[in-house]
């Protein structure tokens, strides 16, 4: 709504022309965004953050020509900035020119030799060129740097589960929650591992952890309530999720969980809606 009236009012400054510009990104308008955030730009030339969410917004346009092209300009203004370097090396990655973001890596590795940052990106390269064992072996130097980090901890853990290496990945997991916390990203995660290591116990555990948390998020409202409908419960299914279904109105598993659920109940008007 702040948005739609925003529209209508002619705005010259460049932070709120950012801030315009990033609300539309997160709300997955990316050509609004890419509209406002040029017009930041324009007004703002040395600005970073705003050129960050354009190369964003073009990428999900799938306009990667021109996200490289917005990305070097970052890069040139900010070549010590590491935020800088890793949006260059994103966009050569999604260009495919592994070459030129190694040479960046490099780059960035010295001037921060003490830093995972380098690693991580490296280990990204690696991972799209295919070479898992050269990226798992980046990651781990990136862990060593930068203990319990989230990106580092759920790529390792996706690496070990690709290997079949749950305990490994459990690990990696249990890590990043210690130090970051139990975010819906991990404890969902964690559940996707248990549900693939067919530890049914455990994954309930951890859905409903992530439910009791997040009450609004929708994945893990949906899962519990798909349970219960097929417990032959389901009140419970409906309201368990009641929160997730008003902040996530359009989302499909949720939807089909409580259609079932007042299916089930004999609330066929409610269902068939």
């Amino acid at each position: 709504d702040v948005l739609g009236a925003l529209g209508k009012v002619d705005i010259d400054d460049p932070q709120t022309l950012a801030l315009i510009g990033q609300a539309h990104l997160l709300t997955g308008d990316e050509q609004a965004s890419a509209r406002y955030l040029t017009r930041a730009i324009e007004k703002q030339p040395d600005a970073i953050d705003p050129r960050v969410n354009l190369v964003a917004a073009l990428l999900q346009q799938g306009d990667k020509p021109g996200a490289l092209r917005e990305a070097e300009e970052v890069y040139k203004k900010s070549p010590n900035d590491p935020r800088a370097a890793s949006l260059l090396i994103g966009a050569l990655l999604k260009n495919n020119q592994f070459d030129r973001a190694l040479d960046v890596v490099r780059t960035l590795e010295e001037k921060m030799p003490n830093s995972p940052v380098p690693h991580i990106n490296r280990a990204a390269i690696k991972t799209q060129k295919g070479d898992t064992e050269g990226a798992k072996a980046d990651l781990e130097k990136a862990d060593k740097l930068l203990p319990g980090d989230a990106l580092i901890g759920h790529s390792l853990a996706t690496i070990a589960i690709q290997r079949g290496q749950f305990d490994a990945a459990r690990k990696h997991y249990q890590q990043v929650k210690e130090k970051d916390g139990p975010s819906q990203t991990t404890l969902m995660a964690m559940y996707d591992l248990e549900v693939l290591a067919k530890q049914p116990s455990a994954a309930r555990k951890l859905v409903e952890e992530a439910g009791n948390k997040f009450p609004k998020a929708a994945r893990p409202a949906a899962i519990i309530a798909t349970a219960y409908v097929r417990g032959g419960q389901p009140e419970k299914a409906l309201e368990l999720s009641s929160e997730a279904a008003v902040a996530n109105p359009n989302h499909l598993e949720l939807l089909t969980a409580r259609g079932g659920a007042y299916y089930n109940k004999g609330d066929l008007n409610a269902a068939l809606d």
